[in-house]
């Protein structure tokens, strides 16, 4: 296991991302809310500054195991790398089987935008427009492991 700076010290400056959320601020998962503004759309995601991925999260279920954590993370983008393949000409019971496993596997690593929109895309499969968010927050998520890598490696010499 490489003993090198922990990876939630050399993660970038957190992007703007989205994420569900009701008026007051606090997450939801109701997509149905009547009650939404036009400044948040159909989906009820408002802008909010995180990074794609928890290292929290992520931290905690690998037990603060790092080499761990890279694996998991590595796994993970193999899949996420995999989706943005296929999902742009696949048919509607692919599109349901990748957003599945694509929802568990946000949610394991702390993923949890690119997690909802996985389950919203399973709640509405048809909705090809799903497929265009989805397809932007997996390029937020890779670029970000790809710059807490580069970080890490640049702090372990």
């Amino acid at each position: 296991m490489d003993q090198g700076a922990p990876l939630t010290a050399h993660a970038p400056a957190m992007p703007t991302i989205w994420k569900k959320m009701r008026p007051d601020n606090s997450m939801h998962n109701n997509h149905d809310d009547e009650n939404q503004s036009a400044e948040e759309g159909r989906t009820g995601r408002r802008f909010v500054d995180a990074p794609p991925i928890d290292m929290a999260h992520l931290t905690r279920h690998t037990l603060g195991d790092e080499g761990i954590a890279h694996e998991v993370l590595s796994l993970f983008l193999l899949e996420v790398e995999s989706a943005r393949k296929l999902l742009p000409e696949c048919n509607e019971k692919e599109l349901l089987e990748i957003a599945h496993r694509i929802k568990g596997g946000a949610r394991a690593v702390g993923a949890f935008v690119l997690a909802d929109i996985a389950a919203d895309i399973e709640d509405a499969p048809q909705d090809r427009s799903l497929v265009d968010e989805f397809l932007d927050m997996a390029e937020k998520v890779e670029l970000y492991v790809d710059a807490i890598s580069t970080d890490r490696r640049r702090a372990t010499g």
